[in-house]
């Protein structure tokens, strides 16, 4: 059984082989024959190392696929730049409700303290000078007060004059 010999073992056998052939042919002129030599030292790479040569034609790709990945990393970096707008927009919009929440309290306490204010300074005995005095209110007499029974138990409004 014959021993394959590793890709090493191959490599310090070709050197040695140049350097005898080297030796040998000093007197003759110099020729490139390195397209050549690239070449058969391919092929002969393939015969014997034959899963390199299955990983070197898978990695050629075609148009389709370089296409394919392009489209792929477009449509990746369209989406992180949606994100990043999204997250901006919220945060603006959640700095937007924190002024306008802040800014509704502000206004709730105002009206709250000029409420109070409001509601100190009256003077109900005043009001109630006022209207008799100088408005001409009086009490209602007996025969002036009419009772009505509603079947709402909110509010009794009246829409016309009741005799």
């Amino acid at each position: 059984m014959d021993r394959v010999e590793t890709r090493n073992e191959y490599m310090v056998r070709r050197e040695l082989e140049k350097r005898i052939l080297s030796r040998s042919h000093e007197d003759t002129p110099a020729y490139n024959y390195e397209s050549t030599a690239r070449k058969r030292r391919e092929k002969e790479n393939e015969e014997l190392f034959p899963e390199n040569a299955k990983t070197k034609r898978k990695n050629n790709f075609n148009i389709i696929d370089i296409i394919i990945l392009c489209a792929a990393f477009i449509l990746c970096i369209g989406v992180v730049v949606n994100y990043i707008n999204l997250a901006t927009q919220a945060k603006a919009n959640l700095n937007k409700i924190s002024n306008l929440e802040s800014e509704y309290n502000s206004s709730k306490i105002e009206n709250d303290k000029e409420y109070q204010r409001i509601v100190n300074n009256l003077d109900l005995d005043e009001i109630k000078r006022v209207a008799i005095e100088e408005l001409g209110m009086h009490y209602p007499v007996e025969g002036q007060i009419m009772t009505y029974e509603s079947s709402f138990n909110d509010y009794v409004q009246q829409y016309s004059i009741i005799e």
